[in-house]
């Protein structure tokens, strides 16, 4: 018979490869029992519908009995619930207690969401200042989209002075991490040489890097390069793939930039780039071993880890 630690650790593991009706097997049991950690995560399936039937107020009070455990995901979670009215009547001023209680625990992604209700005025007086300082704090312990914030923040002069060379530092240090927008961002910057001399060559990579997960913008721009042989060869076909690859998630202006394209294309240049773009499959992020829930939900996609927004 297996361990509770063995358990909960098969039950994370296939949440993780989206195996949702195993991670169901494996922690319901466990969350019935008590054991915060799995009622996060059942929490997490019943609002996302995920192998059960989706039900935000099943979430909420799994969430409340991890957070009442002091189980701080639970407790940044619960605010998320509140944020967005999500099984509980909408009340963003209990959204930041929540998220003040867990970022004043240390707990990165709270500190991020606090941020940010700081930064829009949501449940709290806007103040911009107390915003980077919840962002800096969550960037200072590696979370990805907290760096990219902040750089963003220095680049615009938002709630700190104009900082180009430390915008680039920040974006920088996100998109080693390989999170995708800030790697957006840094090509750029990379572009119009702000903060850093103008380098197009560079402004490919980074902008291939943050194609490959699918980032939109990166994916036109991309086509932009191919099309204008700005940093790169000029290439059609690729030009093609990019434009239309962006115009599937519906980005302005793209499908607009296949039309002009294909003017200028071979009906066999044209077919050798749908080709391409019916094979393309964003990258998959995999979870290495032993990164910390919180550290894993900065960086993938799942329920109630986006940042607040006005």
């Amino acid at each position: 018979m297996k361990s509770e630690g063995a358990q909960l650790d098969e039950g994370r593991r296939a949440y993780d490869a989206g195996n949702y009706a195993a991670a169901w097997a494996a922690l319901e049991p466990l969350a019935t029992n008590g054991n915060p950690t799995a009622q996060r995560y059942v929490a997490y399936l019943y609002l996302g519908g995920d192998s059960v039937k989706k039900d935000p107020v099943k979430a909420f009070g799994l969430f409340r009995s991890a957070a009442e455990q002091g189980d701080l995901l639970s407790v940044y979670s619960l605010g998320g619930l509140y944020a967005e009215g999500l099984g509980v009547e909408k009340d963003e001023k209990k959204a930041v207690q929540l998220y003040a209680r867990a970022a004043d625990g240390g707990l990165a992604n709270a500190q991020l969401n606090l941020g940010s209700m700081y930064r829009f005025g949501r449940g709290v007086a806007q103040n911009l200042p107390e915003a980077v300082r919840w962002f800096r704090a969550a960037a200072e312990q590696g979370h990805a989209r907290a760096q990219t914030i902040l750089g963003s923040c220095y680049g615009e002069g938002l709630g700190v002075d104009r900082n180009d060379a430390e915008a680039i530092r920040w974006f920088r240090r996100a998109s080693d991490k390989d999170y995708p927008e800030a790697q957006y961002l840094l090509a750029v910057k990379y572009q119009q040489g702000v903060g850093v001399p103008q380098d197009l060559p560079a402004m490919v990579k980074w902008l291939g890097r943050a194609a490959e997960w699918g980032e939109a913008r990166a994916q036109y721009n991309l086509g932009v390069s191919f099309a204008t042989g700005q940093g790169a060869p000029r290439d059609v076909v690729q030009a093609h793939t990019w434009f239309s690859l962006a115009a599937s998630q519906r980005l302005p202006n793209s499908q607009a930039a296949v039309r002009q394209l294909e003017q200028a294309m071979s009906q066999e240049q044209i077919m050798q780039a749908r080709k391409l773009c019916e094979q393309w499959k964003p990258r998959k992020r995999l979870r290495p071993e032993g990164m910390a829930d919180w550290e894993w939900l900065s960086v993938s996609p799942g329920p109630l880890n986006d940042t607040p927004r006005q």
